[in-house]
């Protein structure tokens, strides 16, 4: 009898696991030319929520993150169209002070990539003109801009949280507001999860073991991505700085599947 209320427990634990989508490319430190191709790729959404993921491409630093454009519009949740592809824009700044933030009407959670370069045609750069301290790491920034293009406003995003993401059904195809994006269905050239930022973007590999599970931000109420208030993160501790509440999110299905195991054991060996 022990072993069934033990069992269903870990099984009911096993139910709340979730991942929500991860990153995985550009990281920290890229460097795509202007004019050829640019990458962004990520692991697909588990939770069936992120069914309309904007990917935005930003700049700034932690606390001002700076809207530039919106780069597709795409379905987070599918696993084998996990990655895009397009033309890298022509910038003001040659510098490794770009990054990528993903959002969802569907969901109060943002997430960012590490911040990279985007290099002149010859790829050559110059050194972000500024640094912040972020959690105790020196963060290289600046803010650049896309040449003879105005930023927009940026998707709002969470506006339907506590709706049904069912609606979004007819957005899977890749939309943009760059020109041509093509999705791969591969990433494979993804990089490696240890080196997968985790919080709000820096200009260096987490070197923590734990980077498999995001920093986020949270709102309260409805907001646009990339904005300028108080709630942009300051650093992956900006909950004890004031500049925002951050919590961590994203648990892979790895631990689901340590749960369902650990209940087999337990129960083999009673």
């Amino acid at each position: 009898m022990y072993s069934s209320v033990v069992l269903a427990y870990l099984f009911l634990g096993a139910a709340f696991v979730r991942a929500n989508p991860t990153p995985t490319t550009p990281a920290p430190g890229d460097l795509y030319n202007e004019g050829a191709e640019c990458r962004v790729a990520w692991d697909a959404d588990q939770t069936g929520v992120w069914t309309v993921m904007n990917v935005e491409l930003m700049t700034g630093d932690n606390e001002q993150m700076q809207f530039l454009e919106l780069v597709a519009t795409v379905d987070g949740t599918n696993a084998s169209n996990n990655s895009i592809t397009y033309t890298c824009p022509d910038v003001d700044l040659n510098s490794q002070v770009y990054f990528y933030q993903f959002t969802s009407p569907f969901s109060t959670n943002v997430y960012w990539t590490g911040r990279f370069a985007i290099a002149a045609a010859n790829g050559s750069t110059v050194p972000a003109p500024d640094t912040e301290l972020s959690n105790g790491a020196t963060i290289s920034w600046g803010s650049g801009s896309i040449v003879g293009q105005t930023p927009g406003t940026a998707p709002a995003y969470g506006q339907s949280a506590s709706g049904s993401s069912a609606s979004s059904s007819t957005a899977a195809s890749v939309t943009s507001s760059s020109g041509s994006v093509s999705a791969g269905a591969s990433s494979s050239s993804a990089v490696p999860e240890s080196t997968t930022v985790s919080g709000p973007p820096l200009t260096a590999a987490a070197a923590s073991s734990s980077s498999t599970s995001k920093i986020i931000k949270t709102t309260s109420t409805p907001t646009s991505g990339g904005s300028s208030d108080s709630s942009a993160p300051a650093s992956t501790s900006a909950a004890a700085s004031g500049a925002g509440a951050l919590r961590a999110d994203g648990l892979v299905l790895h631990a689901g599947a340590a749960l369902i195991l650990a209940a087999l054991t337990f129960t083999a060996a009673l």
